[in-house]
């Protein structure tokens, strides 16, 4: 199930609506103090709408995903909107859910950038995150490498992770498909121009689910 998760800046918060109540906010949500603190896949099987949110909230009140990384993000709480494939949800008293109106594109997101994040035995899929290296750090579990000929795409993954026994996510293969090496833990797909990372474009973010998809890749 894909999900967004947007919490209150507490910077932009004039009205003091941050750990407020539904009734506090009079019906009125307004998008343009939230921040998005997570994007992403979540292993969720078909179920009621209360069983949905009892695992959204274990999920990110214990074992947080790796991609729940915004610095200033918390355990979700009450104030906290939660936007999945069926519509956007207020988190109200006793951790009830409550359907609001909520225009997702007045969220500043310009300090973000689009990624496709692949973990072992899962499928990748394509996350919004900060543009930092403590994100990256924080995502892959640790000191980070850079790997990739291509010089418009590369992976980030964490340099030892193979020592740190993660999990085999990636193999590295030849031209001819044969596979010489692995990437281990938790990868992170992002676009480069000059010096510097940047969103996944479109096309990329297509080719990439696809290719990163398969149990090799040609880097």
């Amino acid at each position: 199930m894909k999900i967004k998760i947007f919490q209150i800046d507490r910077n932009k918060d004039t009205k003091h609506l941050f750990l407020a109540c539904y009734e506090k906010t009079k019906g009125v949500v307004d998008p343009s103090i939230y921040r998005q603190v997570f994007m992403g896949d979540v292993n969720i099987l078909d179920g009621s709408e209360d069983y949905v949110f009892e695992v959204i909230l274990n999920m990110f009140s214990c074992d947080f995903p790796s991609t729940f990384c915004c610095k200033e993000a918390h355990s979700i709480t009450l104030s906290d909107v939660v936007v999945t494939e069926t519509g956007a949800f207020y988190c109200d008293d006793h951790f009830e859910f409550k359907r609001i109106d909520f225009d997702v594109s007045k969220v500043d997101t310009s300090d973000l950038i689009k990624v496709i994040v692949v973990e072992p035995r899962r499928d990748p899929y394509i996350s919004m995150i900060p543009n930092s290296l403590d994100t990256f750090q924080h995502v892959v579990g640790g000191p980070i490498e850079v790997v990739g000929s291509e010089p418009s795409i590369k992976i980030i993954c964490d340099e030892k992770g193979k020592l740190k026994g993660y999990g085999a996510c990636k193999g590295l293969a030849l031209s001819d498909g044969s596979i010489y090496d692995y990437l281990y833990g938790t990868l992170i797909v992002i676009g480069v121009e000059g010096e510097n990372f940047r969103s996944l474009t479109d096309e990329e973010l297509s080719l990439y689910l696809e290719k990163m998809s398969l149990p090799s890749v040609i880097i």
